[in-house]
C-alpha cells in the first residue's frame, strides 16, 4: 500500500510508502516543488531517509522540458554532486 499526490498539472508532488516499523502507517517517502516562472525551470525533490535525515534534488528543465543540469544534495552542508546534459540539434543527448 502506497500512496502518491498529484498537482492540478498531474506531476507528482508527494509519495508516501508504509512505515518500516509500523506497516499500516504511512510515511512521506518524497517531495517535490515545482518552479515555473522563469528560465530555466526548477523542479526540487526532497527524499527523506527517516524522520531526521533527508536530502534534495534539483534538477534544472530547458523550455523542452530536457534536464540540463541536476544537483544532489552531498553530506556537506551546502555541497552538491553536479551533472551537466547537453543535446544535439537533434535533440538528443
Amino acid at each position: 500500500m502506497s500512496e502518491t499526490v498529484y498537482d492540478g498539472f498531474g506531476r507528482v508532488t508527494e509519495e508516501k510508502v508504509p512505515d518500516l516499523v509500523t506497516p499500516t502507517t504511512l510515511v512521506t517517502k518524497s517531495t517535490t516543488a515545482y518552479t515555473d516562472t522563469g528560465m530555466p525551470r526548477k523542479m526540487q525533490t526532497t527524499h527523506y531517509l527517516d524522520a531526521a535525515n533527508s536530502f534534495d534534488v534539483i534538477t534544472y528543465l530547458d523550455g523542452f522540458d530536457r534536464k540540463i543540469q541536476e544537483r544532489k544534495e552531498a553530506e556537506t552542508a551546502n555541497t552538491y554532486a553536479v551533472k551537466d546534459f547537453a543535446y544535439n540539434n537533434l535533440g538528443l543527448p
